[in-house]
């Protein structure tokens, strides 16, 4: 008798294969999702250092601040706590210890505008120094004016307000072939808790401008106010 040997199948054909095997392993997820995670959080952290750095405030308020820091007695216990800023004015609310030793909690107001006056005189101030380097003097400026000399000195040191012809200085400018002023924008004046600084500390303290122009103080605004009054105190 004759036996016929059936063919061997493949056992590895007849085994099921496994769910999982032509997928990734529960631990290659794992590591796959903690990577985004990373990378997420990681972006987010960037995000928020590029926006919760400090805020920057214009040239009002540092003239304003460099006005205050001159108006206390102890500038180094100067704290300052909030800023505002509009188009013509800069305020600061701020803490200091006062002549008597007392420490404050107070509000300085600085307002600001064009002048064009102020413009005429530093125009008039400078064109003086240059005709005076030549040998001449303010005689010779008011006469190319058509003005009389006093009113034109009284108008440079401010005891006269405006000039009688308010186009005595262009009438300069142009026959001199100089250009004609443009109005600056200046302090007009000061408000601390109320009260108003006098006007000759303000025209004092604009012959500081251009320097405070030209080196401006830290314009970094204050972080915001603290939501405790217990945080004011020092």
């Amino acid at each position: 008798m004759v036996y016929k040997i059936a063919p061997i199948q493949d056992t590895r054909k007849l085994i099921p294969m496994s769910q999982n095997e032509d997928q990734p392993s529960t631990k290659q997820k794992a590591k796959k999702y903690a990577l985004y995670a990373v990378l997420v959080l990681f972006a987010l952290y960037v995000v928020a250092w590029l926006f919760s750095g400090p805020s920057y405030g214009t040239i009002r308020y540092g003239i304003c601040k460099v006005f205050l820091q001159r108006s206390i007695p102890y500038p180094d216990s100067l704290d300052i706590s909030a800023v505002w800023e509009g188009r013509k004015i800069a305020r600061i609310q701020f803490s200091h210890t006062d002549a008597f030793g007392q420490y404050r909690l107070s509000r300085i107001q600085c307002n600001f505008d064009s002048d064009q006056d102020l413009a005429n005189r530093v125009f008039l101030r400078d064109l003086l120094e240059q005709v005076t380097t030549q040998g001449g003097s303010l005689s010779n400026i008011a006469r190319v004016g058509e003005v009389p000399e006093s009113m034109l000195r009284d108008y440079m040191t401010e005891k006269r307000a405006k000039l009688t012809d308010s186009g005595t200085i262009n009438r300069i400018a142009t026959k001199l072939n100089l250009p004609i002023p443009r109005a600056l924008f200046v302090l007009k004046s000061v408000v601390v808790d109320g009260r108003s600084y006098p006007k000759d500390e303000i025209i004092s303290f604009r012959k500081s401008i251009p320097a405070i122009v030209a080196n401006p103080p830290d314009l970094a605004y204050p972080g915001a106010l603290p939501s405790d009054i217990k945080d004011y105190k020092k």
